[in-house]
């Protein structure tokens, strides 16, 4: 393996050396004694804090936290929340570092101007100024909301006593909220960089010869970083780098692009860096200079099919949109496009997809369209989406026969992974059970429509449609109706696999009576669960094998060989009497790829089955004899 470029190679031998915190708040274990709140503040981890439209993610543990979406319509969620007196009456006179983590949309619904402020007190409370006016924490892609870390300098703080204020105003609409964590006053030094992450593709393309990483730092002390020197470990590979040529100024950030990092390979990787030094000199805050992170070498990345989990519902006034984009790229794209239409709050809810598509990162109303789930956009951006992601690097592919038994509506699907690099158990996979053409004249199946009366313009015909829609006139297509394996796919779904090799699971799901089988599809997912990425799937729609008493009566013997086969199979007809017979390949949308009609046929016949340019994969050959239809599967392999 490749090792970074090696710019300079020093040793150096650092004293210990530690600057305590005069005062920390990191809200683990219980609210905190001294401190108050007014309003909606409240204390508790993730799982307590967030909402449907408001989700905290990647918190450490127990923070402080305003939910103004999860107190609904007509709620003022604004008020304050009061530190203790922090006494540094005992400090030397000068300026100190107020630093915290903070997790803000700035959401602005319906142009209410929500805001997250700091204000400080050295009076006992009785006068406040403002110090900090929080700006949106999303990530540059405007796909999730982070925590950031904020260091604020306190003018003259040393020799007071101080009480800080954390406002949240909601703007007097039904906005989303905010959290901090992690409050801390220390003092300045010269030589104090934070390492914030990396940045590296979870899934990179072993051919890209210019693949690297972005290593995010900061620098908090007082002298201007105009060198680093970078400890790097890969795979137990140490290396040290310094950079050169930098210019950075206190509280600001710098990317330090990291070229050829060594990506050789189709494994997994660790990497761990750390900032040993600064200007030559050792840097007096050690405990936030080191990160790490994983990544995956991927060799011929496959054929990436794209997943779009459509979140609507039928009181959703604008998702008529989200069906006629879904349904555009269904019939368009049918090859490599995986849609699913994920309900709430609506007959066709399925509480644990909903649940978790709603709570993907990034994710902020309806309609909207978790894409691989990496990226939330707006129905209407499926096209460009699908046409930009189609190529990009995964690292399996995912392929599955399955059986259906009628009688006991039995469903076993059994899937098979190609590994194009190491797969771990981070990998895994999920089965989604769709149906089309689901119509009801229950009220909860009647569509709201906004673009009733085509004041919003043409929507696929749904200008031409009242509001709400009649439940008699609507008709679903790709409802899901099961996740089987959960959100994030089953654990242990996917074993350790190294390049080259297969991995296989069997799921069985079974179909509930009010779901027609006969239009239903399966569509296995493979998910990263750490990331929630789909990073492949395929989409396959239930065909049916006539049992032996729909057999046309003609019939003799009817077979398949090769199969599977690579370019041509053969099908073997043996007829007991002169019959015309029409012969169809059907793929797994449903879709007749080729067929051909063969008169008077008798006696014992063979007819090639071509695949000419037809991608690899599963395919139905519907054998039809008067008003009487046999299938039999082909498989066609690369």
């Amino acid at each position: 393996m490749k090792r970074i470029l090696l710019l300079m190679v020093v040793s150096l031998s650092f004293a210990s050396l530690s600057f305590a915190q005069i005062y920390t708040q990191d809200f683990e274990g219980m609210f905190p004694d001294g401190w108050t709140a007014e309003g909606e503040w409240n204390w508790g981890n993730e799982a307590a804090n967030s909402s449907q439209f408001f989700t905290f993610t990647e918190s450490d543990g127990t923070f402080m936290a305003v939910n103004d979406d999860a107190l609904g319509q007509g709620v003022d969620g604004s008020g304050s929340l009061y530190s203790d007196m922090i006494d540094l009456t005992a400090e030397e006179p000068g300026n100190y570092l107020l630093s915290l983590d903070y997790f803000f949309l700035n959401g602005d619904y319906q142009d209410a101007d929500e805001t997250l402020k700091i204000l400080i007190s050295d009076d006992g409370g009785s006068t406040w100024t403002e110090i900090f006016n929080a700006e949106s924490t999303l990530n540059d892609a405007e796909t999730a909301i982070l925590w950031n870390r904020a260091n604020l300098v306190l003018e003259e703080a040393g020799g007071n006593m101080l009480q800080l204020q954390f406002e949240y105003r909601d703007g007097g609409q039904w906005n989303y909220g905010a959290g901090i964590d992690n409050v801390s006053i220390s003092g300045i030094r010269n030589y104090d960089a934070t390492v914030n992450g990396i940045t590296v593709a979870r899934y990179t393309d072993i051919d890209d010869a210019s693949s690297g990483a972005t290593l995010s730092v900061s620098n908090i002390g007082t002298a201007t970083i105009e060198t680093m020197m970078l400890d790097v470990t890969i795979n137990g590979e140490a290396s040290t780098t310094e950079v050169t040529g930098l210019s950075v100024a206190q509280f600001e950030t710098v990317q330090v692009s990291l070229e050829d990092i060594g990506i050789t390979d189709p494994i997994q990787y660790v990497m761990d860096i750390s900032v040993s030094s600064i200007n030559g000199e050792a840097d007096e805050n050690m405990s936030d200079n080191a990160t790490s992170t994983l990544f995956f070498g991927v060799a011929d990345s496959p054929k990436r099919n794209t997943v779009a989990e459509e979140a609507t519902g039928t009181w959703c006034v604008w998702c008529p949109r989200g069906a006629v984009f879904m349904e555009f790229m269904k019939e368009n794209y049918p090859d490599d496009f995986v849609g699913i239409a994920v309900h709430n709050n609506d007959p066709m809810a399925v509480t644990e997809y909903d649940a978790g598509l709603t709570s993907v990162p990034g994710f902020l109303g309806f309609p909207s369209v978790p894409m691989d789930r990496v990226a939330v956009i707006d129905p209407s951006e499926l096209e460009a989406f699908h046409l930009a992601n189609t190529s990009r690097t995964s690292p399996a592919s995912v392929d599955f026969e399955y059986e259906y038994d009628e009688t006991s509506r039995l469903v076993t699907v059994n899937a098979t992974v190609t590994a194009h690099t190491s797969l771990r158990d981070v990998h895994r996979l999920a089965l989604v059970v769709t149906e089309d053409e689901v119509s009801s004249t229950d009220a909860g199946y009647a569509q709201a429509n906004a673009y009733a009366g085509g004041g919003q313009g043409a929507m696929g015909g749904y200008e031409n449609l009242p509001d709400p829609v009649p439940a008699s006139q609507m008709i679903y297509e790709d409802v899901a109706r099961a996740i089987v394996g959960g959100f994030t796919g089953r654990e242990g779904s996917v074993s350790d696999t190294e390049f080259g090799g297969t991995s296989t699971y069997t799921f069985q799901y079974i179909m509930p009576a009010n779901v027609d089988d006969k239009h239903v599809s399966l569509s296995v997912l493979a998910i990263d669960s750490e990331t929630q990425e789909t990073l492949n799937a395929v989409k396959k729609k239930m065909e049916f094998v006539s049992s032996v008493t729909d057999v046309p009566t003609e019939i003799n013997e009817i077979s398949i060989y090769p199969n599977p086969a690579t370019s041509e199979a053969f099908l073997n007809l043996d007829l007991n009497e002169s019959s015309d017979v029409r012969i169809a390949l059907v793929n797994t949308m449903g879709q007749i790829v080729a067929q051909n009609t063969h008169y008077s046929v008798n006696g014992n016949q063979m007819f090639p089955i071509v695949r000419n340019d037809l991608p690899s994969g599963t395919y139905m050959v519907q054998v039809a004899i008067n008003d009487k239809v046999v299938s039999k599967r082909v498989t066609f392999v690369d």
